[in-house]
């Protein structure tokens, strides 16, 4: 259990770090901001992934 614990960590503190880092659009320029929200995007499927793996999050019936 130990080991999910770490990994579910992982995931979650690169989340919220990649949500604390969010570029305010009009600071920066359209690619870097494109490029941040990619990353963004890419963390919170895995986070997603991992929490139904691990039957944390139960599927929709969608």
């Amino acid at each position: 259990m130990k080991k999910k614990d770490d990994e579910m960590q992982r995931i979650v503190r690169q989340l919220v770090s990649d949500i604390q880092g969010a570029p305010y659009p009009y600071d920066i320029s359209f690619e870097l901001y494109n490029i941040w929200y990619e990353h963004a995007q890419k963390i919170a499927v895995q986070a997603l992934e991992y929490l139904n793996e691990q039957g944390i999050v139960p599927k929709s019936d969608d």
